[in-house]
This record gives C-alpha cells, structure tokens and sequence, in this order.
C-alpha cells in the first residue's frame, strides 16, 4: 500500500434506507462510488446490506461485484452468542436457560440477531417475575 493511501470505510447504512424508498430505484452515490473502484484511484468499495444488488445496479453497464454470502447463526451459534449478554444480577446459567426457552419460541420464525437481542431484554423482566416475587427461585 502507498504511503500516503490510508484505508477507509464508509457506513452506507443511511444511504440504504434513502435507496430503498427511492422512485428511482438506483442511487447515484451508490454509482459514483461503484464507478470509482474501476478507475485509476485506489478506492475499494464494500457494500453490507441485506438488499440485493439489482437495486443499486445503475443503468449503464458495469462489472458484478463480487458477492459473500454469510449463513445464519444456527441455534446453538445464537445460544453463545445471547448467553454472553447476561445481566450482572443473575447467574450466566438462570440467563442462559431464558435464553434457551426464548430460542425454543422464536428461533423458527426469526433469526436475526438484533432481533432476538431485542426480544431476550423485552421479555427478561417477565421471565424474572416469579424469582421476585418469591414464588420461584433460581439456581
């Protein structure tokens, strides 16, 4: 790499969401920073998103990106994954058989991370109730 060339991301993130709702269905930022990787400037461009490419595609003609297909978790993947959030006040096993329970609920009809994050500190409180109320107990 030249010396003077630093590496760069660019958080595309926003730009997605304009696309997605846009008449045009292209982006011309989207095309300007796609052309550019074919010039002379030492610019890599790297897309993360979950639409497809046909979306961005601008309507001049251009070389296919070069796509990366990353699997879901499987259940066992997001089980260590969400156990690792567990709250200071309980035990990582008591969170880890809510998260078990959780995933047993949602895990065929969601796997998206974010999701499931969002759902296992929605309903933790709930799961918890009986241990608070003294009706229950964990180990």
């Amino acid at each position: 790499m030249e010396a003077n060339v630093l590496p760069g991301f660019l958080r595309l993130q926003e730009l997605v969401l304009v696309c997605r709702f846009s008449e045009q269905r292209t982006c011309s930022l989207v095309k300007a920073f796609y052309e550019c990787s074919f010039t002379q400037s030492n610019v890599t461009v790297i897309f993360l998103t979950e639409i497809v490419w046909e979306t961005f595609r601008p309507n001049t003609g251009c070389f296919e990106p070069i796509t990366i297909y990353f699997p879901d978790y499987s259940k066992v993947e997001l089980q260590k994954i969400l156990s690792s959030d567990y709250p200071e006040e309980y035990s990582p096993e008591f969170y880890a058989s809510y998260i078990n329970i959780l995933l047993g609920v949602f895990y065929t009809v969601c796997r998206d991370i974010k999701e499931l994050r969002h759902l296992a500190a929605l309903n933790f409180s709930k799961y918890c109730e009986p241990v608070i109320k003294g009706e229950g107990k964990f180990k």
